[in-house]
């Protein structure tokens, strides 16, 4: 699986991906200060699932602004520390217990949500 961080994704999560073996490229790095709607069209083109915090990467791709995206983790944590939400991606992804691919995936504190890109 190989994914697309948005640029507010914290770097130190990004890195804890890219050292178990994860191809992560880093929007803040590549594509500073472009636009949601170029930063999805570029992980559809790449077949990459989106990082992000942003809800507005949702709201883009069900309004069918954008087709055929790969799917989508949004993070809906308040306080954490920059390591949380890479800790917490790679706990799902080794529990097998969610399939990110052609799924919005919401992931709070409590609870993880899922709805299906169609």
């Amino acid at each position: 699986m190989e994914f697309l961080a948005d640029e507010h994704f914290p770097y130190e999560s990004i890195n804890l991906l890219i050292t178990q073996g994860f191809k992560v490229r880093k929007a803040a790095k590549v594509y500073q200060g472009k636009p949601d709607i170029f930063l999805l069209q570029e992980a559809i083109l790449n077949k990459e699932v989106l990082l992000t915090f942003d809800k507005d990467f949702g709201e883009l791709i069900f309004k069918s602004i954008v087709q055929g995206c790969e799917g989508d983790v949004l993070f809906r944590i308040d306080k954490y520390l920059p390591s949380t939400p890479g800790l917490m991606l790679l706990k799902l992804i080794k529990e097998a217990a969610i399939i990110f691919t052609n799924n919005l995936t919401v992931i709070d504190e409590h609870k993880i949500r899922q709805r299906p890109i169609i």
